[in-house]
């Protein structure tokens, strides 16, 4: 082996560079379409006066925590019927109440809404049937007159009523008054309330949201209290358990405050009460029940199907399907549905992309109630018998009331213009991409729909038809469709459209110093209609029936890269006294680079001092260093970034300016997120790439972004990106953040390399080590194993463990993103707890803790452990060593040192020119076996 005099001398060239990021970064803007922000919203442009009309027209706006908007209804008011057990219509049968026949030729001739011209009411069977009922078995399972002329008296397995048309106001677009079925019967004894059952002819077409209108005579009779009980059977032969029973298994409690008194909360054949009943027939699983009764609160009780936990002789056994009570609006007790100041209220179902959202309304106030459960609770099903056809039943008793049924429809169209974006772009026909679209790709997503022009989104909205400054984007999955798991009503296909105008920007907002004239700033103007279409069912036309919701739009601008090639500069090479620098791998998920640099202030031919002219100002800068006419490496690039300081030191023979540098990491650090787009289900690499973009950066020259199962992307957790999203980062978060709690959840290393280039993906090597690995040198601490200077170590070999810096107990816990419960999942190492003799021993017991709800999943949190406890659970084998300077070695290579795999952590050279050294430690930890 050579002398160590031989290595050589010390070579550094500094060359000043530019900057690789683009002169205009990426911009994008949402706007969130919120019951809170919908004041902000403005109407079509009056073009007339040119100026914007105050409030959106048609348009409105969904509750929280829904939000979002659709049209606005627009209902027509539709005549209801009824018939008996033998399917003879009220109005045609005999000895039937005197009002019966009389409001019906009242309004048989008048034109059904919506039809045919010149279709009427008793020209129209089909209208008929669809808003027709059958009378039916009441709630207690007690059976109703074969025919409306029957007038025998009631028996316990029976009960007698009489019905009657009644004319209704109702508030609609066409008509005012409707013909309703209405019970006139009161209780008829002490022995005998009256409780009865209707079931509609037609069932619900699917997913279609549908209005109940409820109403009385204000006075609800004085129910006798010494009747026979009556016990509320569910009408399912898998259980067949009554209300009380099915209440006791579920513990449901008394509750004083709404005058509660048996396990159900209330004694319901003895209270006035509605039930509306949505399910499928009889040894099916879908059965849902809405239950208003004085002294409750609006309940829900549905057909659950039952967790498969159960054993019958040592074999698994799934349960037969339970009832429980899914929701209740305890804020309302329904006495106020009975009181003499509301003489009606509505009901009314629809679907929306959290579940389902109930509206109850009287003549007083109304509330929103709404069914969080998406997909959990397929309401509209109708079972597995008759899939898509579920049957429409409702119950009362104790007073006399009437009921109609109609479907909801909405406004033709509708407009509205969110708020207008300033962007900066590069000339006037720059135009940004505005989509009614989230962020993101990713199988584990709801949605995911591609554009025509190949890009994944994941579509903030529900329609069939979306137009895009003129790219119409069909068959489009949306949210509410996919998420519901079903198909939406069959029909017309709703419409949204995205028209986008540009302006320039007010006067106030331009840069008036821009020393770059391409920069201009104009204001984009997104202007949203929204186009109902009708539902189909068989013969029966339901005009504009579906509306299209919309919960977010987005504005886009990705500008083509300004930079393609970073410039090479003066070379400063003569003027450099020293270089220090620092290359540390601060965590498992990222590597730093900073230093400084001295640099001799001589003056330039003006007289100026040189260097002190770019104290106030970043400079880019590429640093390289080696060795020539000896044996160490030659030279190579070690460094590549920018100047953040500068340091002027007066001595009497020379003026030093020492410059403090740091990566390009520096920028990600100071680029700030503005109204961050949801990454919430995204690819997490795809994310990266976004987040860069934003940066300004060019990915596709200086950047490696991969993830760390190729084959098998990591998806970002979603939970909920609309109401509670996990990865829309606050205003004000560093992109350098966003990149770090990304690359932690998926496992990977980001970091800039010595070229300036970003690396995102796998670390090298693998978090727990990979012995096949191939070193890229060799190192020895002895003379007579080296080959040449440059593998010598020089001075001291140390070599650390540190038992403080371990855990024998690893607990993760996080939130089920489905179902919402808390996930706790943990690994001990029993024997560093209680064996003296085991690697690790510690003697009591010493936990990490890790909660993050963005991990989301048991499945998540299982991965995450194994990923990580190894490494927490072992005392690291760590070194630390000192060498003439190489250029090629960086923080996550592996070598050998003394021929035992070695992975560098931290890298610290120092290059002193005048005295011509080049020194380096080295910091890192060997490849222990982890078991």
């Amino acid at each position: 082996m050579s002398l160590p005099g031989s290595i050589g001398k010390v070579d550094c060239k500094v060359v000043l560079s530019s900057s690789p990021f683009n002169v205009i970064p990426k911009q994008e803007w949402g706007n969130f379409f919120s019951p809170d922000n919908f004041t902000r919203m403005s109407g079509p442009e009056n073009t007339a006066e040119r100026a914007p009309i105050s409030d959106p027209s048609n348009i409105f706006p969904m509750p929280f925590p829904i939000a979002g908007y659709r049209l606005t209804e627009q209902m027509e008011v539709y005549d209801n019927f009824i018939m008996d057990q033998k399917g003879t219509w009220l109005e045609d049968a005999a000895n039937v109440h005197p009002d019966a026949s009389a409001n019906y030729n009242q309004i048989k001739d008048e034109i059904v809404p919506g039809s045919l011209p010149g279709l009427s009411v008793a020209s129209y069977p089909a209208m008929k049937n669809f808003f027709g009922w059958k009378v039916s078995d009441n709630v207690f399972k007690q059976h109703p007159p074969d025919s409306f002329e029957d007038k025998e008296a009631a028996t316990s397995n029976s009960y007698q009523n009489e019905w009657t048309y009644r004319i209704k106001e109702v508030t609609g677009i066409k008509k005012a008054k409707i013909l309703t079925p209405y019970m006139t019967s009161a209780p008829q004894n002490d022995k005998q309330p009256i409780h009865w059952g209707c079931q509609r002819v037609a069932p619900l077409q699917f997913n279609q949201p549908f209005e109940i209108l409820y109403y009385h005579d204000k006075v609800v009779p004085n129910i006798p209290e010494n009747g026979p009980e009556l016990n509320l059977s569910f009408d399912n032969t898998w259980r067949g358990e009554s209300l009380n029973d099915f209440a006791r298994a579920i513990e449901l409690s008394a509750d004083e405050t709404h005058g509660q008194q048996d396990d159900f909360g209330i004694k319901i054949d003895k209270k006035a009460y509605f039930i509306i009943r949505i399910g499928g027939i009889a040894n099916d699983f879908s059965d849902y029940w809405f239950i208003f009764a004085q002294g409750l609160s609006p309940t829900l009780i549905g057909l659950v199907p039952a967790e498969a936990n159960k054993m019958t002789e040592g074999v698994a056994f799934v349960g037969y399907p339970e009832y429980r009570i899914i929701s209740q609006f305890r804020e309302f007790v329904s006495d106020n549905l009975f009181g003499p100041n509301n003489d009606f209220f509505q009901f009314k179902i629809e679907p929306c992309r959290l579940g389902f959202l109930i509206t109850v309304s009287t003549s007083t106030f109304s509330f929103p109630w709404i069914i969080q459960g998406t997909g959990k609770y397929p309401i509209f099903y109708g079972g597995i018998q008759n899939p898509g056809e579920a049957i429409l039943s409702i119950y009362s008793g104790n007073v006399p009331c009437g009921f109609a049924f109609r479907p909801v429809q909405y406004a033709k169209s509708g407009i509205f213009r969110p708020p207008g974006q300033i962007i900066e772009v590069l000339n006037d026909t720059d135009m940004p991409i505005c989509t009614a679209a989230m962020k993101g790709t990713g199988t584990n997503q709801q949605s995911v729909s591609t554009t025509a022009n190949g890009k994944d989104y994941v579509y903030a909205l529900d329609a069939e038809i979306i137009t895009e400054q003129g790219t119409v984007a069909s068959t489009t999955k949306t949210v509410i469709s996919n998420a519901i798991g079903v198909t939406i009503p069959s029909g017309g296909e709703r419409k949204v459209e995205i028209a986008v105008s540009s302006a320039d920007a007010p006067a106030e907002t331009e840069i008036t110093q821009s020393t770059v004239e391409a920069i201009k700033r104009k204001k984009y103007q997104a202007t949203v209609t929204l186009t109902s279409s009708n539902v189909e069912f068989k013969d029966i036309i339901i005009p504009q029936g579906k509306s299209p919701y919309i919960w977010q739009i987005r504005f886009e601008y990705n500008p083509p890269d300004q930079s393609a090639e970073e410039t090479v500069g003066l070379d400063i090479s003569c003027d450099v006294l020293s270089v220090d620098l620092q290359w540390n791998a601060t965590s498992a998920w990222e590597i730093s680079h900073a230093g400084s640099i001295k640099v001799l202030n001589r003056p330039n031919s003006s007289g100026i001092n040189y260097y002190e002219q770019y104290s106030n100002r970043s400079i880019y800068l590429k640093i390289h260093a080696g060795w020539e006419c000896g044996e160490g490496l030659p030279i190579q690039t070690i460094f590549t970034g920018m100047t953040v300081g500068a340091t002027l030191d007066k001595q009497a023979e020379r003026d030093v300016v020492t410059f403090k540098i740091e990566d390009y990491m520096n920028a990600l650090e100071g680029i700030k997120f503005v109204l961050c787009p949801y990454y919430d289900g995204m690819y997490a690499y795809k994310a990266v790439e976004d987040i860069l973009k934003h940066a300004g950066f060019p990915i596709k020259t200086k950047a490696k972004i991969i993830p760390l199962d190729s084959v098998s992307p990591y998806g970002l957790p979603f939970v909920n990106a609309f109401e509670q999203p996990q990865f829309r980062f606050q205003d004000g978060t560093p992109l350098k953040e966003a990149v770090v709690k990304i690359a932690k959840l998926e496992g990977n290393m980001m970091f800039f390399n010595q070229y300036g280039n970003f690396y995102y993906g796998p670390i090298p090597g693998g978090y727990v080590f990979n012995q096949d690995i191939d070193p890229v040198a060799s190192l020895y601490s002895s003379v007579k194993n080296a080959q040449k200077g440059s593998d010598l170590i020089w001075n001291i070999k140390s070599v650390t463990r540190n038992i403080n810096e371990i855990y024998n107990s690893v607990l993760v816990s996080t939130t089920d993103r489905e179902g919402g419960t808390i996930v706790h999942k943990g690994l001990n190492n029993d024997a560093a707890i209680k064996s003296p003799e085991s690697p690790g021993y510690m003697g009591y017991r010493k936990q990490f803790i890790h909660r993050d709800s963005a991990i989301g999943s048991e499945a998540s949190a299982n991965l995450f452990l194994q990923t990580y406890y190894k490494r927490l659970c072992v005392p690291p084998r760590t070194g630390r060593f000192e060498l003439f300077g190489r250029s090629d070695l960086a923080p996550i290579d592996t070598i050998l040192v003394d021929d035992e795999k070695f992975r560098i952590v931290n890298i610290s050279r120092q290059i002193d020119k005048e005295n011509n050294n080049y020194f380096m430690n080295v910091e890192g930890e060997w490849f222990d076996v982890i078991k």
